[in-house]
C-alpha cells in the first residue's frame, strides 16, 4: 500500500508540472502568434492537475481575463481541496485504545511484546510452533487489539497484530506476507475483527501456509479450504446476519466453528470503547476477550 500511495503521489506530481509546462508553453506561442494548445486541451489539463494549471495563469499571466478559466480552474481546485480533505478526515480519524488496551503492550511473565519495524507487534507467549496474524478492524487503533492477541499468545499461539494503512484491513490483504517470510514457525493462521476477518480470509484463500482462520465479529466472504472458527456476540449490533449466514456456505462443514458468546457485542473484540450502532454488553470487555481466545485455541491450536 506504501509503494501505491508513492507512486500515485509521483502520478501527481507529474500531471501537475505537465499542467503548468502547458500554460507556459501556450502563452509562449500567444506571444509569438504561433499555433496554439486548444483550450478544451488546457482545461482537461486543469482536471488531472489543477495546481499546476492553477500556477501556470498565476506565474505566466495566462487565461486570466477569460471567464470559463477564472470559474473553472478554481473551482475545480476546490472540488477536489473537498474531496481529498473528505476522505483524509475519513481514513484518518478512527476509534482509539484505551489506557486499559495499552498497558498490553508491555511484557508479563507469560508473553513478550515485541514492536515489529512494520508496524504492530509481536505477541510472544509459551508456544513454539503456531502463529497468528491479526488484522485490526475499520478505522480502530491497532493497539486496542492487544488484550486479545496478549491472551491468544498466552494460550500457545504467538500473535502477530499488525498494522495496516489507513486502519483499514482491506488496504493491505497482504500484509501477512512480511511476517510469514521473516519467521519460520511451522503452523500459520490468519485472524481479524469485523472487515479485518474478511481480510484475513481473503489472504487465507490465496495462501498455501496458512492452516486455519479466526473470525471475531466478521463473516466469510469467500470460499476457503482451511479450518474456521467464529465467534460474535449475542448482542453485535454491526455484524450483519444474513452476510454470516451466506459466509458458511464457503467453508466446508466439517471445518467450520461458531459460537456466539452470549451476552458479547461487536466492539468489545477490542478496547476501544463504544461502537455507533452496536448492542450492548452484558459481559465485561475482557471476559468477551478471554472467551474469544479460549475458542481460538480449543479449534485451531488445541
Amino acid at each position: 500500500m506504501k509503494t501505491v500511495l508513492v507512486v500515485l503521489l509521483c502520478v501527481w506530481i507529474v500531471l501537475n508540472v505537465v499542467a503548468f509546462a502547458l500554460y507556459g508553453i501556450d502563452k509562449r506561442r500567444a506571444v509569438r502568434g504561433a499555433w496554439r494548445i486548444p483550450e478544451a486541451v488546457l482545461l482537461l489539463a486543469a482536471v488531472f492537475g489543477v495546481v499546476g494549471a492553477a500556477l501556470g495563469m498565476v506565474v505566466f499571466r495566462h487565461k486570466t481575463r477569460k471567464l470559463k478559466f477564472r470559474v473553472f480552474v478554481p473551482l475545480i481546485f476546490i472540488v477536489e481541496a473537498l474531496v481529498v480533505g473528505f476522505f483524509a478526515y475519513y481514513f484518518l480519524s478512527y476509534a482509539k485504545a484505551d489506557s486499559a488496551a495499552l498497558s498490553y503492550l508491555s511484557s508479563s511473565s507469560s508473553v513478550s511484546v515485541v514492536a515489529l519495524e512494520s508496524g504492530g507487534w509481536l505477541f510472544d507467549g509459551p508456544g513454539e510452533s503456531a502463529a497468528m496474524v491479526f488484522y485490526p478492524g475499520a478505522k480502530v487503533d491497532t493497539a486496542a487489539y492487544a488484550p486479545l492477541c496478549s491472551s491468544i499468545a498466552a494460550r500457545g499461539i504467538d500473535c502477530f497484530l499488525v498494522s495496516v494503512p489507513c486502519h483499514m484491513a482491506i488496504f493491505g490483504i497482504d500484509t501477512a506476507d512480511s511476517v510469514i517470510s521473516s519467521y519460520s514457525y511451522s503452523t500459520w493462521y490468519v485472524g481479524g475483527h469485523s472487515i479485518g476477518g474478511a481480510a484475513a480470509c481473503m489472504y487465507a484463500s490465496s495462501s498455501s501456509v496458512v492452516s486455519g482462520v479466526f473470525l471475531c465479529g466478521a463473516y466469510v466472504p469467500c470460499e476457503l479450504s482451511v479450518p474456521v472458527c467464529c465467534v460474535y456476540g449475542s448482542s453485535d449490533g454491526v455484524l450483519e446476519m444474513d452476510k454470516l449466514a451466506a459466509g458458511r456456505s464457503y467453508v466446508p462443514s466439517s471445518l467450520y466453528s461458531e459460537l456466539v458468546i452470549a451476552g458479547g457485542n461487536h466492539a468489545q473484540f477490542g478496547m476501544y470503547g463504544v461502537q455507533a450502532g452496536d448492542g450492548e454488553a452484558s459481559v465485561s470487555c475482557l471476559e468477551q476477550i478471554s472467551v474469544a481466545a479460549d475458542f481460538a485455541w480449543e479449534t485451531l491450536g488445541g
